[in-house]
């Protein structure tokens, strides 16, 4: 990796993961705020919406944002050109999703989910608009303006939905939660980026982008069905109360994934992409990746699972005690997913699409078919399915993905295996020790930390691998020093 683009990396690294941690921390408050003014039925009203909505945004966007990013170059033209594809589907999904109102609230046989669908329809036409500017943004990695732009939306969010909370809109402060991040995020990134299109230009041809979007649109959509088909057959056959519960757990559970993730894929999908054609810094910068984001999740998901129940307390109240065993299920899934994302960075920064779309036809209907038998048994048996199938997923993708590239499939299988037995090693002695105190409840939690430490400071000392795994993570913090620092951790990034 060159000096030049090391320096570029490390400071969008750190401006991405700073914005994410104020991203998390105020979406935490939201949650633990709206939960106390509103019902677990109200959350779930929304749910049934969002599961649709999401669906249709899956169509909207078309896979042309990664098409973006990956794009060796895109000039001025394609962009303009690109920008009004993305605002008409936008404007034609706002206008077809409004008239399906009415069927979509007679699926879930409740009248008013046609008028929450009918306002939360203007999220496709808001993104339409939104789409290149921010993908413009992340393709030249200009995190820190992505920073500002996430932090501004959220915060503006907070506001207006505990505004209209507290004025007693119910679940229409849920919804001023979506479109108001969405409306914040559409305005300030088109002011970020710069980029004012003109007029479509019929004598550039944008073939090549529709080409990739359209094989990375089709592979999502079976991921997109897979992950929220639970949402859809909840709402209808156990009702809006227990998808709130649900609903509820799954974001609280998978937040610190998403929140991982997120950040790192905007940073890592360019870079990688970039790399692409130098195999030792491209899987060098791949493992790296994957031991940070593991051992991460490995760690902090030990500890979400062990102290669940207190968890719930704190952040969703007293009336949400019936989320906390779909919550600590979920949370292996997060815990697993940390890896599993990896797979889709190879697919996208390598450019195979196709090998992506039929990694999806394989894996994902198995997922649908088995979550529609399991809902009869509860959401809970659900959870356990997410979690059973994204254990197997993992590995078969990074294979699947091994036989199109050069990565290397054992070490990263056998890397992300190791950290993961280290994860429920912590999980099986926070739990005992747990079980065994009976102390006042702050003086359980501290005592089982200290013992969930200890376990980590055993393995630790017993394990080589686990030690390099956790000394990378620690070096993270280097990208928030001088930028001789960053440059340096960079080079080391890819020469480990």
């Amino acid at each position: 990796m060159s000096s030049s683009l090391g320096r570029h990396t490390a400071r969008s690294a750190a401006w991405s993961v700073g914005s994410q941690a104020v991203t998390v921390a105020v979406g935490t408050l939201s949650t633990a705020i709206l939960a106390r003014l509103l019902t677990p039925a109200d959350f779930g009203l929304v749910a049934m919406v969002v599961a649709i909505i999401g669906f249709g945004e899956l169509f909207r966007d078309f896979g042309l944002t990664n098409a973006v990013i990956q794009a060796p170059t895109v000039s001025r033209a394609e962009k303009t050109n690109l920008f009004w594809v993305n605002t008409l589907i936008g404007f034609s999904l706002t206008f077809v999703v409004y008239l399906l109102a009415e069927p979509i609230a007679s699926y879930y046989q409740r009248d008013e989910v046609a008028r929450v669908v009918r306002v939360l329809s203007l999220a496709f036409l808001i993104n339409g608009i939104a789409t290149q500017p921010r993908a413009n943004l992340v393709r030249d990695l200009r995190m820190r303006a992505i920073a500002v732009v996430d932090v501004l939306s959220v915060i503006f969010a907070l506001i207006l939905s505990v505004a209209l909370a507290i004025a007693g809109a119910g679940v229409w402060s849920l919804v001023g939660l979506q479109l108001g991040r969405l409306g914040m995020t559409l305005v300030a990134s088109v002011i970020a980026d710069g980029f004012l299109p003109g007029l479509p230009d019929r004598s550039t041809n944008i073939q090549s982008f529709m080409q990739f979007g359209m094989f990375s649109f089709a592979a999502r959509i079976p991921v997109f069905i897979s992950m929220n088909i639970d949402s859809v057959l909840i709402g209808r056959v156990l009702g809006a109360q227990t998808l709130g519960l649900y609903s509820r757990a799954y974001q609280l559970a998978l937040m610190p994934t998403q929140q991982l993730t997120g950040p790192l894929s905007r940073v890592m999908l360019p870079t990688l992409s970039r790399l692409k054609n130098s195999t030792d810094q491209y899987n060098r910068a791949l493992l790296r990746s994957q031991s940070i984001m593991t051992t991460i999740a490995a760690i902090g998901y030990a500890s979400v699972i062990v102290f669940a129940a207190e968890l719930v307390r704190i952040f969703l109240g007293p009336d949400w005690s019936g989320a906390v065993p779909i919550f600590q299920v979920l949370a292996l899934v997060g815990l697993i997913d940390s890896a599993n994302n990896l797979t889709y960075w190879v697919f996208i920064s390598k450019g195979i699409p196709k090998q992506h779309l039929y990694y999806s036809l394989i894996g994902r209907p198995i997922l649908i078919v088995a979550v529609v038998i399991m809902v009869q048994y509860g959401v809970t048996a659900i959870a356990w399915t997410y979690a059973c199938w994204i254990a197997v997923a993992w590995v078969f993708g990074v294979w699947w993905a091994g036989r199109s590239t050069d990565i290397p499939v054992m070490t990263m299988i056998v890397d992300g295996a190791r950290t993961f037995l280290m994860s429920l090693v912590l999980i099986a002695v926070g739990l005992m020790a747990k079980d065994q105190l009976d102390y006042p409840a702050v003086i359980n939690v501290i005592f089982t930390c200290l013992i969930m430490l200890t376990a980590l400071a055993a393995i630790f000392a017993i394990s080589p691998a686990i030690r390099r795994d956790i000394r990378n993570t620690i070096a993270v913090k280097d990208y928030f020093k001088k930028p001789d620092t960053r440059v340096a951790r960079v080079a080391d990034y890819t020469n480990q």
